[in-house]
Parts: C-alpha cells; structure tokens; sequence
C-alpha cells in the first residue's frame, strides 16, 4: 500500500481543530504517521526562542503532511511573573482556532512582539 501525500501550499491550508480532550490545538494532517507534541507558555523565553528557530522545521514538516502538531498551552509565568498575560494570549489562540485562524494567529503573536518581555497585562493583542 503507498503511503499518503497530502501537502499544503501554506500555513493557512493546514487543517486546525481542537483535539478530543477540548484544550489541545491540533494542526495538520490528521492522519500524519507522527505527532509533535508542543507545550507553550506564551510569556516563556525557551518557547520564544523556539518559536525564532526551531519552529520553521515544523511548520516545513506540516506542510509536507509528514507530522501533525499538538499545542498545550500553560500559563506557569503568570504564577510567577504576576499578571494574566499568558492567560490571555491562550484565550485568544483558542478564540482564533474558532474563527480558524489559529495558525495565522499564532504565527503573528511570535514574529510581531517578544511575549516573553512583555508586561503582565498590556499585550494588545490578546486584549
């Protein structure tokens, strides 16, 4: 039996949907042999510098249908930082996965501003 091809022109092709258990994001090809399983705190510099660096091999691998992915987010830095900033980049992430912009959204959130430096409760873009 051959093996499936399904790729997608662009980010904004990958199919995105939350998963069975209601809180994880998944994207891509739902039936991809492998599964990348990605936490994030929106406000945490490890997955701000993951998101400059590591994160264009998975997208590649997203589009080539060879992977999907599957975000966890948390919301730890709140907890220790103070605020509710990363309680509210979650909440409009999930807003967005509604509208099914989730991965436009998400892309913008890490290439427009350092949410890792950004005070507690002032990122516009979750407002």
């Amino acid at each position: 039996m051959a093996a499936r091809a399904v790729t997608y022109q662009s980010p904004e092709d990958l199919p995105e949907r939350r998963d069975a258990d209601g809180t994880t994001i998944a994207v891509g090809d739902p039936e991809a042999r492998s599964t990348v399983q990605v936490y994030e705190d929106p406000r945490c510099p490890v997955v701000e510098e993951f998101e400059q660096t590591g994160a264009t091999a998975l997208q590649g691998l997203l589009l080539e249908g060879k992977v999907k992915a599957k975000y966890t987010f948390a919301s730890f830095k709140d907890d220790r930082l103070g605020g509710d900033g990363s309680k509210r980049v979650v909440n409009a992430l999930r807003a967005a996965l509604e509208k099914g912009m989730f991965v436009e959204y998400h892309a913008v959130l890490f290439a427009t501003r350092s949410l890792s430096r950004a005070a507690a409760g002032s990122l516009p873009y979750a407002c």
